[in-house]
């Protein structure tokens, strides 16, 4: 990810510190890829299938089985350019076996695109110093998004497979079985045109935990959700959780996970492919109580669960005139939490955090207004009424055990703000975007508030609108006293006006004169332009662009730190996949008189610039040849490399061995001073094109020379 994007990843990452040495044990990191016996097969193509437990579909690349090369050793190996007729041609083949070189029929082998994963983060990444519990259910819906389009297929009755027509790029190789422990930690494999590449799995036999549930008088309860997580995982709370979430979702661990099994019409489950270990079981059907096993063994055949009835939550929804109120969306959830605020971490620093929704309940109100939901647990929720024409009603919920019922719930009156946009000609402005944010869960002063709802956009607005051709906005469905306002137009600095009281008509936004700057990005060594580069401002992720085809832009209505006029300068950076960020520190003396700067920023492809201190080496197969193509990078010992990219900036220091098996890293800045880490600093050479089975963990100084075999 890019660093324009991960800098607002930073405090996350020193709010992280507090779990400092436990999270880091949790984190399991790279695990080097196994390998099999390669004996030939027969090739039995399997077009591209979705995933039956998620609906994870191919893209556009297609995925097969295919016949093994027969004699080949390598575990990945490089062939000449594919020819497949009118097929796509194959970009990654290979072996799935068991420990004993079996081949594995059925097993679902998919590739992960590095471009697809990154970006999927990056694109709510500037949230999560501000929303962090946002940031993250954005994350997630995202890697779902992605999950829904890797390319997939089914291993042949040899265990042999083929992803073909991937794009070029560096992919990962996941693979699941039921009966099988999931491979999905190996390193990145460099898909280039015209070329396959080999890459055999062994896999590991997974456990498995069964049993039964029943309801309280002992009958069995058919479609209970069940769902086993490693109870050392399962049991993190607060901050601990948050950031190990995190942690799996840059690395794409999620992209995966087993789906929940359903108990049949006995009440039996069976859970399977778990590591080795005790886990915690968690038992999720509407009507009943969350059920809980925890520390279960895996291997463990007779667990016996029984489901308490849910707590009913009943009320009605009437208007202001006492009226009832048909189809008002209800929903129950966790009560919101602030980790940014006064009591930082420490606001869920004890708290099983719901951050994806488990324990949020929905109803809608009927004919008469009323409603009933259950909930799965005891607890404080907030109550959410919402209801067209009605400003939204939340109020503090405690559950205790018994049914609860809300009486009436009364919706207040609907209020409005109305306006115009103008320019600071006083022309009416077209197309701008104007909205009520929700109310701050915490006090800010004025410039990092605008700068925080400007990030954040109108999405996470209560009210919104967008001028016409008269520069007129209609705010509707306000409640209380006063709110503040929002406007965003292109060319113009965003604005912000607090206290702006329900019920207004005829306000009048002017909008400022903003700042130009305009340039080139192009390449540290040859001066030629980098088309397709991101240009944004520091602090103003609202002005970015694209660079043209001549690798120029131009940003429009950029404004100086708190709007100041008397001059100040602006941090411009570009970023785009191949290079290191760059920045450049953009002055405007007088704002006034001149509003338009030049900027040209040089963009350097990482290992170009010089570093303080550098690891080299060489990557040898076990025969002594040099492999090429082997992805090198540096690490931490006990620090993730998720967690370690994002102090880094958002890049692994990382680098390809040449034709000759030779490489050259920088070595690592992993703390916040930007210190190198004293003493042995490790390389992790991984090759990609060559053989998934050579990567090495290398232990050198920082000035050593490894060969890594």
């Amino acid at each position: 990810m890019r660093r324009s994007v991960v800098s607002v990843c930073l405090s996350l990452s020193i709010l992280a510190l507090f779990v400092g040495a436990g999270l880091w044990l949790l984190h399991r990191g790279d695990s080097e890829p196994a390998t099999g016996d390669r004996p030939g097969g027969a090739d039995v193509p399997i077009g591209v299938e979705r995933f039956p437990e998620k609906g994870l579909a191919a893209g556009a690349a297609q995925a097969e089985p295919t016949q093994d090369s027969a004699g080949s050793n390598p575990a990945v190996e490089v062939s000449g350019p594919a020819i497949g007729g009118s097929e796509l041609p194959v970009a990654i083949e290979g072996r799935v076996t068991d420990a004993s070189g079996n081949g594995v029929v059925g097993a679902r082998v998919a590739a992960v695109e590095r471009k697809a994963l990154m970006e999927a983060i990056e694109k709510d990444a500037k949230r999560l110093d501000r929303e962090a519990l946002e940031a993250l259910r954005a994350f997630q819906r995202s890697l779902v998004d992605v999950a829904r389009r890797l390319p997939s297929c089914l291993t042949a009755a040899d265990g042999t497979y083929a992803l073909r027509g991937l794009p070029a790029g560096d992919h990962r190789v996941v693979v699941t079985h039921p009966e099988f422990l999931a491979h999905r930690e190996g390193g990145w494999i460099l898909v280039e045109t015209g070329r396959k590449t080999r890459y055999d799995v062994e896999l590991a036999v997974g456990h498995a935990i069964s049993g039964l549930v029943h309801d309280t008088k002992g009958g069995p309860i058919a479609g209970v959700r069940v769902r086993a997580t490693p109870a050392d995982r399962a049991r993190l709370k607060g901050l601990g959780k948050l950031v190990q979430i995190f942690l799996d979702q840059s690395e794409g661990a999620s992209l995966l996970e087993a789906s929940p099994v359903e108990t049949d019409s006995l009440g039996a489950f069976r859970l399977t492919s778990l590591e080795p270990g005790a886990h915690d079981l968690r038992l999720v059907k509407e009507g009943y109580a969350w059920g809980e096993a925890r520390g279960v063994p895996s291997g463990t055949e007779d667990v016996l669960v029984a489901l308490e009835p849910a707590i009913r939550i009943a009320g009605r929804v009437v208007s202001p005139a006492g009226e009832p109120v048909v189809s008002a969306t209800i929903v129950l959830r966790e009560p919101e939490r602030d980790i940014q605020g006064p009591a930082g971490p420490m606001a869920v620093a004890f708290v099983d955090v719901d951050l994806f929704g488990e324990k949020e309940r929905g109803a809608a109100s009927d004919e008469k207004g009323r409603f009933a939901l259950e909930a799965f647990s005891r607890g404080a929720y907030d109550l959410i009424v919402r209801a067209e024409g009605f400003p939204e009603h939340r109020r503090e919920v405690a559950i205790e055990g018994a049914p609860l019922d809300l009486g009436d719930i009364m919706l207040a009156e609907s209020q409005e703000i109305a306006g115009t946009v103008l320019s600071p000609h006083g022309r009416p402005v077209v197309g701008a975007e104007v909205w009520v944010p929700k109310p701050p869960l915490r006090r800010e002063d004025r410039d990092s508030r605008r700068l925080s709802v400007l990030e954040a956009g109108p999405s996470s607005s209560i009210a919104r609108s967008q001028t016409n051709q008269r520069g007129a906005f209609r705010l509707t469905g306000l409640g209380g006293d006063s709110h503040e306002v929002v406007v965003l137009a292109a060319m113009y600095p965003g604005d912000l006006l607090e206290s702006v009281a329900a019920g207004r008509r005829g306000l009048t936004i002017a909008l400022k004169r903003g700042l130009t700057i305009r340039g080139r990005v192009v390449d540290a060594e040859s001066a030629d332009p980098v088309p397709g580069a991101r240009v944004g401002v520091e602090g103003g992720a609202t002005h970015e662009q694209i660079a043209d085809e001549d690798g120029r832009f131009e940003l429009r209505g950029v404004s100086l730190e708190g709007e100041q006029t008397f001059g100040g300068s602006i941090v411009v950076r570009a970023s785009i996949e191949g290079y290191r960020e760059a920045r450049q520190t953009v002055a405007f003396p007088d704002p006034v008189a001149a509003p338009v700067a030049e900027a040209e920023l040089a963009l350097r492809r990482p290992g170009t610039e010089e570093v303080e201190a550098r690891i080299s080496g060489v990557v040898r197969d076990v025969h002594g040849e040099p492999i090429a193509d082997a992805l090198v990078w540096t690490e931490v010992p006990g620090m993730p490399r998720a967690f370690l990219r994002m102090l880094r900036g958002g890049k692994t220091e990382e680098a390809r061995t040449g034709a000759d098996g030779t490489f050259a890293v920088p070595a690592p800045r992993h703390d916040p001073a930007g210190q190198r880490p004293p003493g042995e600093v490790p390389a992790r050479a991984n090759p990609q094109t060559q053989s998934a089975g050579y990567g090495r963990r290398v232990d050198r100084r920082a000035s050593g020379e490894p060969t890594v075999g």
